[in-house]
């Protein structure tokens, strides 16, 4: 059930979003066992200029920078979170002209009492 917000430069093509989509999701379903229909995600476009990022931080080089961020139960291992993120990096690079230093992920935990699916129920709550 996570939810994912994708910042992305205006520039990057449709198709090349659709690539980015995928590969989050594919990653999520094989390191983090969500369900298939499980696919909540929305694109923020930015101009290039508001995404703000250092050229170089630890040990990473930034051009032109794709901010993911992940908010989810708190139910991951720290080894599931870094197969998500080897997974997510590794895919989005092949299938885009993304590099996989310019791939930054953020995930977010929230216990399950914290998500509606719609309806106005909490579904998830005990």
């Amino acid at each position: 059930m996570p939810f994912i917000r994708i910042y992305i430069d205006k520039s990057i093509s449709k198709e090349n979003k659709k690539e980015i989509s995928n590969a989050i999701y594919n990653s999520l379903i094989e390191s983090f066992n969500i369900p298939v229909k499980d696919k909540f995600q929305v694109f923020i476009e930015v101009d290039k200029e508001d995404l703000i990022f250092p050229d170089e931080y630890l040990g990473n080089s930034y051009s032109n920078i794709l901010f993911i961020n992940i908010t989810c139960k708190e139910v991951r291992t720290k080894e599931q979170k870094r197969n998500l993120y080897e997974l997510c990096a590794k895919t989005i690079s092949e299938k885009t002209k993304i590099k996989k230093d310019n791939i930054f992920i953020t995930i977010i935990e929230n216990h399950q009492d914290n998500w509606s699916f719609g309806n106005g129920i909490a579904q998830l709550m005990e």
